[in-house]
């Protein structure tokens, strides 16, 4: 039996009486089952015109449907303590219903709060356990093949493509600040070469692909606040309150824009969606290590020997070598992800014309003219920004 309230979505019932039966009979594995009342966690396609028709080009609500139906369900120890993501209990072209976690005291970290080391460590251990579980999938399941051999169609690049017009107008709004707000905009290859600095930043499509270099596994790679949910006590002396400073466990959300890749690919972007320069400078080889012992720790579970598989020499020198990789993801996200809490929202309801500008087509003035207005806003998009042309440039 499940409670709630029934969801509507303009009028029209995203789940039907009948499949809410059949969700709540599988989970609960009854064959007799009375639905008095219902509500749900779903993720459904935009109703935005724009949205929904640049989601379904590129495939990203298709391919989140695949996975959550095909390759996820075979990947082992989702239970417990070593559970790395929600189940899904319904999964249709359009629609995905999801457990709800609201109940069990998982939620997101507030808008611009920082992670702290132990955020960073309960979602590495998390990432771990999905790759550590994909391995164990690849070596003992796949008949002497690779995932994306079997796999190929549901892993397919969705971000990293000149298709996808909200890459390319991220990669432009980085180009708009080098040679206008920039400590770097007199360097000869800003000032003289106009082309120069996008040839060097388009290098990162080459880093999308699956490789025979390095051992990869299943790839998130878009582990921002939003897409990890985390286990939080209850705040000593206000138990209506959640204690965001101390996160037990987490679970990863959103997996559209998957890849088969090296798991430096994840770790690398998971580190850098979520932490400042300095925190990085500081703690990026901590974290490293982290994560690897704690795969480490997980194969073992299957027995693997991480050392055989994915040696730490392996992994180190894979995460040189998508250096890039993660220092342009941040440069297109962050000039989005830390808005003022609800601009884009705003936008979104009040003019859907210019909110799809905005996402698809041009946002270099949207974004330096918000950076004239934050504080936290400017300081945070020109870190990001300055750090990627250091490495380009420098």
């Amino acid at each position: 039996m499940a409670s709630g309230k029934l969801v509507r979505k303009q009028d029209v019932v995203l789940v039907t009486r009948a499949e809410c039966v059949e969700i709540v009979s599988q989970t609960l594995n009854l064959d007799r089952v009375h639905v008095i009342d219902y509500s749900i966690e779903a993720a459904t396609l935009p109703t935005d015109k724009d949205q929904r028709e640049l989601i379904e080009r590129i495939g990203l609500f298709h391919k989140e449907v695949q996975l959550y139906s095909i390759l996820l369900p075979k990947l082992k120890w989702n239970t417990g303590s070593s559970k790395w993501r929600p189940n899904c209990y319904l999964s249709r072209y359009d629609l995905l219903i999801m457990e709800e976690l609201g109940h069990l005291g998982y939620g997101h970290v507030p808008d611009r709060m920082e992670f702290t080391e132990k955020h960073m460590q309960e979602t590495l251990k998390c990432l771990a356990r999905m790759h550590a579980s994909s391995l164990e999938f690849e070596i003992n399941h796949c008949e002497n093949t690779r995932i994306d051999a079997i796999f190929g169609s549901l892993l397919f690049e969705s971000q990293l493509t000149g298709k996808n017009t909200w890459f390319k107008a991220g990669l432009n709004v980085i180009e708009a600040f080098a040679k206008h707000k920039s400590t770097f905009k007199d360097h000869p290859s800003i000032r003289d070469d106009p082309n120069k600095l996008m040839e060097m930043m388009e290098k990162v499509y080459q880093l999308s692909e699956s490789t025979r270099e390095f051992q990869n596994v299943l790839c998130h790679r878009d582990l921002w606040s939003k897409n990890i949910m985390f286990q939080f006590p209850k705040l000593e002396g206000n138990p209506q309150e959640l204690d965001y400073a101390n996160p037990q466990h987490c679970l990863l959300m959103d997996f559209q824009i998957c890849r088969y890749q090296p798991p430096a690919v994840d770790v690398l972007l998971t580190i850098f969606f979520n932490t400042r320069r300095q925190h990085r400078d500081e703690h990026m080889q901590l974290y490293l290590k982290f994560y690897y012992d704690f795969l480490k720790q997980e194969l073992k579970k299957y027995d693997i020997d991480a050392a055989i598989k994915l040696p730490w020499e392996e992994f180190t020198r894979s995460c040189k070598h998508y250096a890039l990789m993660p220092l342009i993801f941040n440069c297109i996200f962050v000039p989005l992800t830390h808005l003022a809490p609800g601009i884009l929202t705003q936008i979104q309801k009040t003019d859907p014309e210019r909110y799809h500008v905005i996402c698809n087509t041009d946002r270099n003035e949207f974004v330096l003219q918000n950076m004239d207005l934050d504080d936290f806003y400017r300081d945070y998009v020109t870190e990001v920004m300055e750090e990627l042309l250091q490495h380009l440039l420098t």
